[in-house]
């Protein structure tokens, strides 16, 4: 009993090492994912990978996901 519970349960990190990356990103950037929860983690690269390709910056910094964070509203 208690098994869906447990299953519904997102409480598991995805580790960030097992990210798919296509850009580099700073470190600094890098530890923002920490705060996005973790099933949307990867959205979360991706969507800003294609935001600092679409303003001509060839690597993830973070002042470039901030930018894309408040572009999002957040």
């Amino acid at each position: 009993p208690g098994a869906g519970v447990l299953e519904a349960d997102d409480s598991e990190e995805a580790p960030l090492e097992a990210l798919v990356f296509s850009l580099a990103w700073d470190e600094e950037a890098k530890k923002m994912l920490e705060e996005v929860p973790s099933a949307f983690r990867q959205a979360a690269v991706s969507n800003t990978e294609n935001f600092a390709r679409e303003h001509a910056h060839p690597r993830v910094t973070l002042p470039v996901f901030e930018a894309f964070r408040k572009e999002l509203g957040m």
